[in-house]
């Protein structure tokens, strides 16, 4: 299944919020900056739009794992989205996630659990992997495989991916759907450098992407499928949701992903994002019309995956 959502004209015009996001960029992913100052701007950045009054954050280890747990409204626990945030693997974390973290458990009336998992360079990226396994697990012994969704974003969307071919080839329960935005599931030099310089991308540059991936890899085989979900066997991965954007500077890997797993026989639920960047998710509640309704329709895409 392949949609194609046209954006509307209420609230924000798309191109007035890709100004705004322009000058973040510039401010919080400028290459130059150490991953520090990065992830401290990006914290800083993501606290607006706050999230929604109606759902609870709670803060707990799962699995030995810092967690940011959001529970909408009369919702105490039971089925539960496991979402691994995006950041290129170097920053991100729960807290700047928390609005689109609590934005997702309203739209799908569940609980929604960030992973707040260790960062590249100052972990191995196996850490990484070791971490989103931990909290997979310990939520597999609490609420069960078969009410569990996986889903995340660029890093997190590579992630995902991994951690559902590991259950996969280990023989384990499944999630019930994948729910991958914008992913980088490619790290090879040649899949880097087919992405092109992106630019209506407001927030990616080659730059930022290289710089990101060189610390994740640490001098690594790019081509191994730890690192490069998109060259392993896809056959057997539960139904997949994706979105992509259509300006998204690695744009070319979610579509890539999306037709090697139709190939490989899985259901695939493809959204290609008109006149969108990468992850418009976080700023969805600047924009009015179709592109505001991201989260919402990403949401109800994954419940009817499931």
């Amino acid at each position: 299944m392949v949609h194609d959502l046209r954006v509307g004209s209420v609230g924000l015009p798309p191109n007035a919020v890709r100004v705004l996001l322009r000058g973040f960029s510039r401010w919080a992913l400028a290459p130059s900056l150490p991953w520090p100052a990065i992830r401290r701007r990006v914290e800083i950045g993501l606290r607006y739009p706050p999230p929604p009054r109606s759902v609870r954050i709670t803060h707990r280890r799962i699995g030995g794992v810092p967690c940011a747990v959001h529970l909408p409204a009369g919702v105490s626990g039971g089925p539960t989205l496991l979402y691994l945030h995006g950041g290129g693997w170097t920053f991100g974390s729960a807290q700047a996630y928390r609005s689109l973290g609590a934005r997702l458990a309203r739209a799908l009336g569940q609980q929604v659990v960030v992973a707040d998992y260790r960062l590249t360079p100052d972990w191995p990226y196996d850490a990484q992997v070791a971490d989103v396994r931990a909290v997979w697990d310990a939520l597999e012994d609490q609420v069960g495989a078969a009410d569990l969704i996986l889903g995340g974003d660029s890093a997190g969307g590579q992630l995902t991916l991994v951690l559902a071919l590991a259950l996969r080839d280990e023989g384990r329960p499944l999630p019930r759907a994948l729910g991958i935005v914008c992913p980088l599931v490619d790290m090879t030099p040649e899949a880097l450098a087919a992405h092109g310089r992106g630019e209506r991308e407001p927030l990616l540059s080659p730059q930022l992407i290289h710089r990101c991936t060189a610390a994740a890899l640490d001098g690594g085989d790019p081509r191994e499928p730890r690192f490069s979900p998109l060259h392993a066997d896809l056959a057997g991965l539960p139904p997949m949701v994706i979105d992509t954007g259509e300006d998204d500077l690695i744009r070319r890997d979610g579509v890539r992903l999306a037709d090697a797993a139709r190939a490989a026989g899985v259901y695939v639920d493809h959204v290609d994002l008109t006149a969108l960047w990468h992850v418009p998710h976080l700023s969805a509640q600047l924009l009015g019309g179709e592109a505001g309704r991201v989260v919402d329709r990403f949401a109800a895409r994954l419940r009817a995956a499931g």
